[in-house]
């Protein structure tokens, strides 16, 4: 999808959309289906399913780095840093069309009505103006939109709605969650998630590649540039990639007039429009309004209040590992989720605290990412057998929540206090070109719209036509599906169309397709095409430049280490990988494992921002005996995690790509496995959810019953 680029004298619209993620696709499409004239701006790219890590052997360290959640690791030309130096937790982010969809689980809860009523019923916060049945028909229409796959009769939820499409089968882990949650007496639910179950609209049917929060490989997940974007296309909206906005103009009166923007050629180009729409994130939107500050808004724009910037709400995700004996089959999706539990998310003051927590469980696929989540072990429960304990567990284990890295970064400067202290590393200082650092932007970025938590009571000013549409930081999942009224082995819908039982009903709307298929992307990988487009940018001093083997959002993928590995150097390095991962039992030492030198140069490849460090680190340890090595790398483990974090990530994945060990650990790597039409049905058809619903409702209503 090329940017299209304005005229000299560019004709103004009716609505400039600033942000093609989430709430940015659905305002663009909002307003093109109402005949409005609408252009969106988004200083990313479009990204293919074929571009995804997982769409290649080395995907696991390919998101360590290059495909990275935090936008400072990543440091891809469409990022800008965020200064996470005083934060114990650090925003999901990316930069393209699809916003931050493109990295979400696609889990799709909805928030509860007492969720609204916090202050009557808790005591705590402020209620919100509006209550779940206010919003419950914009859900509705959304849900239907997207084809969000679930089951009815959620015993959490209020009465009153359904699911476009049949539930994903939550699979061996799902089950064992499940029965243990029956064993407790825990209410529990099969995952409701926005990813199709079936082929719908623009979305292929789920895979189960197990790598949600990595980009879909499969196109099946509704993140917005799939979903959304190409209906707003057809309608009659323009995208133009490629285009940094840099600031908010107004008139005198304070009315928003256009923006400004620096497009793909380094040239600064104004777009006017009768009204604009920020939808750049929790982060973003704050940052873009400091950074229209002017004489007549010296502390920006819509910050009579001074709270612009301030207060950002993220959404903490705990984790916790699972191991069983059994095999769990932990590297299949969708993840999403499997099962959820809304058993401790209402208040019990007698736990002595307000509010709770969903849980949920879904898979973690890859051995790889068994190791890093054992991170914090001690080195020799670690290394030296370690590992492959990690890659069998990976194959058995449940996971609730989301991973962590460590955070760094430059500005916005984004402080959260947890419990944990953050490492930090310098980011480049040129992602932003031609843009001013404002004082304010040193704060926490959050309360777009001028006030606090709790509201300042004043109405911000200067903010006529330039509003704040922006979802937050879209982290794992986010408010959205709940309960249809029936369910279960039995239950029939009311709904004339569909007599058959619900969790067997198949997906009978029209399925609409664009008149050019796949009009954003086209399809490559598990579905075949032509190669994709290769355009982009990358920073270039302080301009943005057009590179024609780069582009903005996607990083370019080497086959090949920035320099040959030498022969003394690959020696050195075996004999590192055969202390770190001996033999044992019918599992091979590293060196042993077929076709380990050429993964090893694979793995350099892919994470070739640590190469320099890591060669020099490894070239040290050439005059070490073998007797002495493992305490040399112990040591380097100790003082410099720096170094041997990737030096053995880069090791392990490498042992970890080889088929032969891949064979050996149980792990058929990730891939496209969709699920039969019955498989879902098959399994409630054993009466797993009875006892659920024998139970019945557990929500608090709005008026605290």
């Amino acid at each position: 999808m090329e940017s299209q680029k304005p005229s000299d004298t560019a004709e103004i619209v009716d609505v400039l959309v600033i942000g093609a993620g989430p709430s940015g696709a659905v305002v663009t499409h909002t307003a093109a289906a109402a005949g409005l004239s609408v252009i969106c701006l988004e200083q990313g790219d479009w990204v293919n399913p074929s571009d995804f890590p997982a769409n290649f052997p080395e995907w696991e360290l390919l998101i360590q780095h290059n495909w990275a959640h935090d936008p400072n690791v990543r440091g891809l030309p469409s990022d800008y840093p965020v200064d996470v130096e005083d934060s114990d937790m650090w925003p999901v982010m990316f930069n393209g069309v699809g916003g931050s969809s493109i990295y979400y689980g696609a889990e799709w809860p909805r928030l509860l009505p007492s969720d609204f009523r916090v202050k009557t019923l808790d005591g705590v916060a402020d209620d919100w103006p509006i209550s779940y049945n206010d919003l419950k028909p914009y859900h509705d229409e959304v849900d239907e939109f997207i084809g969000v796959a679930g089951v009815g009769g959620d015993t959490a939820y209020p009465e009153g709605l359904d699911y476009p499409l049949p539930p994903h089968p939550m699979g061996k882990a799902g089950i064992k969650a499940a029965q243990a949650a029956n064993k407790l007496g825990w209410h529990w639910w099969p995952g409701t998630n926005a990813i199709a179950s079936q082929k719908y609209k623009t979305l292929e049917q789920c895979g189960r590649w197990g790598v949600c929060e990595w980009g879909c490989p499969q196109g099946a997940k509704a993140s917005f540039d799939l979903i959304y974007m190409p209906q707003a296309l057809k309608a009659g909206a323009q995208v133009r990639t490629g285009a940094r906005v840099r600031k908010i103009l107004t008139e005198s009166g304070g009315v928003a007039t256009g923006a400004e923007y620096i497009a793909r050629d380094g040239n600064v180009v104004f777009q006017p429009a009768r009204a604009v729409v920020l939808c750049a994130n929790g982060v973003g939107t704050p940052r873009l309004l400091l950074l229209s500050a002017s004489d007549q808004h010296p502390d920006g724009l819509a910050n009579s209040s001074g709270l612009v910037g301030r207060n950002l709400m993220l959404h903490p995700n705990c984790t916790a590992l699972g191991y069983y004996d059994e095999d769990l089959e932990s590297w299949r999706g969708p993840a999403g989720q499997l099962i959820h539990s809304m058993q401790f998310y209402e208040t019990d003051k007698s736990r002595g605290f307000v509010r709770g927590a969903k849980m949920h469980a879904l898979p973690t696929p890859g051995p790889l990412n068994a190791v890093e989540a054992h991170r914090e072990l001690d080195f020799d429960e670690l290394w030296g057998g370690g590992p492959r304990r990690g890659a069998l567990g990976a194959q058995r284990h449940l996971v609730g929540g989301q991973h962590r890295r460590p955070p760094r970064g430059t500005q916005p400067r984004h402080p959260v206090d947890q419990t944990c202290r953050p490492r930090r590393a310098p980011c480049p200082e040129n992602r932003i070109p031609d843009q001013r650092q404002h004082p304010q932007t040193a704060e926490i970025h959050g309360g777009a719209d001028g006030r606090g938590p709790r509201g300042s009571g004043r109405r911000p000013r200067h903010h006529s036509r330039a509003l704040d549409r922006s979802a937050g930081s879209f982290a794992g999942h986010r408010p959205h599906g709940s309960r249809p009224r029936n369910i279960g082995r039995g239950f029939l819908r009311k709904d004339p169309r569909r007599r058959q039982p619900l969790h067997r009903r198949r997906q009978h709307l029209r399925h609409f397709w664009l008149g050019q298929p796949h009009l954003h992307y086209q399809r490559l990988g598990v579905a075949g095409g032509q190669e994709s487009r290769r355009t982009g940018l990358c920073p270039k001093g302080t301009v943005m430049t057009t590179s024609s083997d780069r582009r903005l959002s996607v990083p370019p993928r080497h086959t090949k280490p920035p320099r040959p590995l030498t022969d003394r150097e690959h020696d050195i390095l075996l004999r590192i990988a055969d202390t770190l991962i001996p033999a044992a039992g019918p599992n091979p030492k590293a060196s042993d494992a077929e076709q380990f030198l050429p993964y090893l140069e694979l793995a350099f490849a892919a994470r070739a921002d640590v190469f320099d460090a890591v060669v020099k680190a490894v070239n040290d340890l050439a005059d070490v005996g073998d007797d002495e090595l493992r305490g040399a790398l112990k040591q380097m483990w100790a003082n410099d995690k720096f170094t041997f974090d990737p030096l053995s990530s880069i090791i392990a994945g490498a042992y970890f790509m080889t088929p032969q060990v891949k064979e050996l650990i149980g792990y058929p790597g990730q891939h496209r496995d969709p699920a039969g039409l019955e498989d879902a049905a098959n399994e409630l058809e054993t009466g797993i959810l009875d006892p659920v619903l024998e139970r019945g409702p557990i929500y608090i209503s709005a008026a605290g019953e």
